[in-house]
């Protein structure tokens, strides 16, 4: 468990002063009390955060305590409704009177007794609020319609947070609010001078396009040209690495990476699974499902060079109907909420939205009308046919997950291939029985893999060490989960790969070699890189090697084409023009 302890600056014994609810900051008050986060099963709680949590997960209450230096006194200030915590950390103003705290990302503020507080399990006197946003509470403002993050009391009535690149006041007592934006601007490494690449196998991905001896040149982070061997010319190139023997693809596009989330919302500039899934190809990932709080200061900080990994975006969290799972979020009654949750997520850097099973399939179509004014792609957790047909009726562009009505008939996949819609299987994780990481991962030897070991941290090379059934391949799923697939795209459609954060790295060289059992190698590349791309609009910036195109490649020591497996025999990684 969490505990806060009490160092003092001039040296000496630390002591304890009491548990904590789990990682959750704490507070001096004006009082010179410690503040913090109370709850009685933190375990439960935490089922808060999971797909359909119970009644008892529901009932549960969080309060803000304090208690004395030595953690003697226990007081109880305010007790909130269930929370999906951490993440929504509630914080009482300097004077008591008002307590601040996020519901979906949005911040409110409600007003309470001041006072110096209850005694705990004396409920009849611990002021109680209703934090979720689906339920009325007389006095409770929405403190910006855009979310907001990283609460805090600048004065006793005078809340301040971010939103975006925003910072903003909020006078609790006058619904008044203050925006002011904020013009950060980092320098972005750029690689300069020209590379060529001579006489590869060169996949390009542009259609079935496959040069068997060619070149590629690259100037200034993209490609300037790509041909027959001999054909590009090399004026002006600094650097010519001889190529024969090898083959190059576009860098691979990873749509569903779940490594973005960090618990302790600190990005370190080491962040070893960025890393990972760069050694092993990956360019481009996308994270359907995220905390806002830590995915797009990594997209950052990656795109600025403090960190080493694969260009990154993400749908923030996802616009999930209430109850289904993953916190306190607002039901989609009108347009205007559907456009609020929308704005939100654009307006802090999401690319992509992902549509979280809504319940009535008005509010998903309201979603869609929003995310199309706004410019951006929508994904979804798919599932039951029916419901994966229903979305793209309405205009959706693509879902994760299986179609869970296994195996799909001709109906549906000409249908979804003439929708022109985009299906990432995700079987890494999907199936019956079980997902293809459990066919994969006791046959890869990761454990005596020095290169995964290198680059994977503890907590997954524990993972990659775990022991796996060896079943026959004939209980698991993946195949028939290929084929279909495999007819989508035949039809029309299109594939994506989905790694889920399983084994990030070689994660998503399963999920190609999983579609392997029923799609072409060079089906398969397709749905790793350009129609990956396509998924959340990025077919013209990369994907393929193109002319003009962002250079992204792996430099592979065997051809794929002729064995899907040597997607991983990994010779360099290119990214932006940067050799690896």
């Amino acid at each position: 468990g969490w505990e806060a302890w009490r160092v003092p600056l001039a040296g000496g014994t630390p002591s304890r002063i009491t548990t904590l609810a789990g990682f959750t900051r704490t507070s001096f008050g004006q009082d010179g009390r410690v503040y913090f986060l109370h709850q009685e099963t933190p375990g439960d709680a935490r089922l808060l955060s999971l797909p359909f949590p119970g009644a008892h997960a529901l009932g549960l209450r969080l309060e803000v305590r304090s208690v004395a230096l030595d953690g003697s006194d226990t007081r109880v200030h305010v007790s909130l409704s269930a929370l999906a915590w951490p993440g929504s950390e509630p914080v009482l103003s300097p004077d008591g009177r008002w307590v601040a705290y996020q519901a979906g990302e949005f911040p409110y503020v409600a007003p309470i007794p001041a006072g110096p507080g209850a005694l705990p399990g004396d409920s009849a006197r611990i002021p109680r609020v209703e934090a979720n946003p689906n339920v009325a509470l007389t006095g409770r403002l929405r403190a910006f319609d855009r979310g907001g993050a990283y609460l805090t009391w600048r004065d006793a009535g005078t809340l301040q947070f971010a939103s975006g690149d925003r910072y903003l006041t909020f006078d609790a007592a006058t619904g008044r609010r203050t925006i002011t934006p904020i013009a950060l601007r980092i320098a972005r490494p750029m690689v300069r001078g020209a590379i060529a690449l001579r006489n590869a196998k060169v996949v390009t991905m542009e259609g079935d396009q496959v040069i068997e001896r060619g070149d590629v040149v690259v100037r200034n982070a993209r490609i300037v040209c790509v041909g027959v061997a001999g054909r590009c010319d090399t004026t002006g190139v600094q650097r010519v690495i001889d190529l024969t023997g090898k083959t190059i693809i576009p860098g691979l596009v990873d749509m569903h990476a779940h490594h973005t989330n960090l618990g302790s919302g600190v990005v370190v500039p080491r962040h070893r699974t960025a890393a990972l899934d760069l050694a092993y190809g990956v360019t481009t990932i996308l994270d359907p499902s995220t905390s806002s709080t830590s995915a797009f200061p990594l997209a950052e900080m990656t795109e600025v060079g403090i960190v080493q990994g694969p260009r990154t975006f993400s749908t923030a969290e996802p616009v999930i109907y209430p109850g289904t799972s993953f916190g306190d979020y607002q039901i989609l009654r009108t347009q205007a909420d559907a456009d609020h949750e929308v704005d939100r997520r654009v307006d802090w850097g999401a690319v992509s939205i992902k549509n979280y099973r809504q319940a009535g399939r008005w509010q998903q179509q309201m979603l869609l009308r929003a995310a199309r004014r706004r410019g951006v792609t929508v994904t979804s957790e798919g599932g039951p046919l029916y419901f994966d047909v229903g979305q793209v009726l309405d205009g959706q562009t693509g879902w994760e997950h299986l179609i869970a009505n296994l195996p799909v008939y001709s109906d549906a996949t000409r249908f979804f291939g003439a929708a022109g819609a985009t299906y990432s299987p995700t079987s890494i994780v999907a199936g019956h029985v079980a997902g293809s990481k459990e066919w994969f991962r006791p046959r890869q030897g990761l454990a005596d893999d020095a290169k995964y070991q290198r680059f994977a941290p503890p907590d997954i090379r524990r993972i990659a060490a775990r022991p796996a059934p060896d079943d026959p391949k004939s209980t698991f799923s993946f195949p028939i989960i290929a084929e279909g697939l495999a007819d989508i795209m035949r039809a029309g459609g299109h594939g994506a790969l989905g790694e889920h954060g399983e084994q990030p790295g070689i994660g998503t060289h399963w999920e190609m070699w999983a579609y392997a059992e029923a799609l072409r190698p060079l089906e398969v590349l397709r749905a790793a890189t350009i129609d990956g791309a396509r998924f959340i609009g990025l077919e013209r910036e990369i994907g393929s090697i193109a002319r003009g195109k962002i250079a992204d490649l792996v430099i592979l020591d065997a051809d794929p084409l002729a064995d899907i497996r040597n997607s991983a025999r990994i010779a360099w990684v290119m990214k932006e023009g940067r050799l690896l």
